[in-house]
């Protein structure tokens, strides 16, 4: 772990930087609409407002609107962020196809705020096992 960043946790990993959004003080809250039929709810704004992404399938591109009830055209547009489950994790990358910095979601974590270093450039998410 390089260090603390505004409650984030950076870490090395074989291929660059992860960082971890973990459970918040707020972890019970449950943000509107996220309930637990889904792994990950992404939000265009703070507070868990504007356009949603609400999904328990890895998507490569958040682009693609294949599935326009789910994923809303989200790219570059996280401003919150939670995981409602107690076991999977979410990695959520930068680009499509899981390019460029990777940040992971561990599960319980809810961010109405998430980091400078991170909002407004997600594009794709997988859901792993651990991070």
């Amino acid at each position: 772990m390089r260090g603390i960043i505004r409650g984030l946790f950076v870490t090395a990993l074989g291929l660059g930087s992860v960082m971890a959004v973990t459970p918040s003080s707020n972890a019970a809250t449950t943000p509107p609409g996220c309930d637990g039929s889904y792994f990950l709810c992404v939000y265009q704004l703070h507070d868990y407002e504007g356009d949603q992404l609400f999904t328990s399938q890895s998507n490569t591109n958040w682009d693609y609107l294949g599935n326009p009830a789910a994923f809303r055209n989200m790219n570059d547009k996280m401003s919150s962020v939670a995981n409602t489950t107690s076991r999977t994790y979410a990695i959520v990358a930068q680009h499509d196809d899981l390019g460029g910095y990777q940040y992971c979601v561990t599960p319980g974590a809810r961010r109405p705020n998430v980091n400078n270093d991170i909002e407004n450039k997600s594009s794709s998410h997988k859901f792993v096992s651990s991070c």
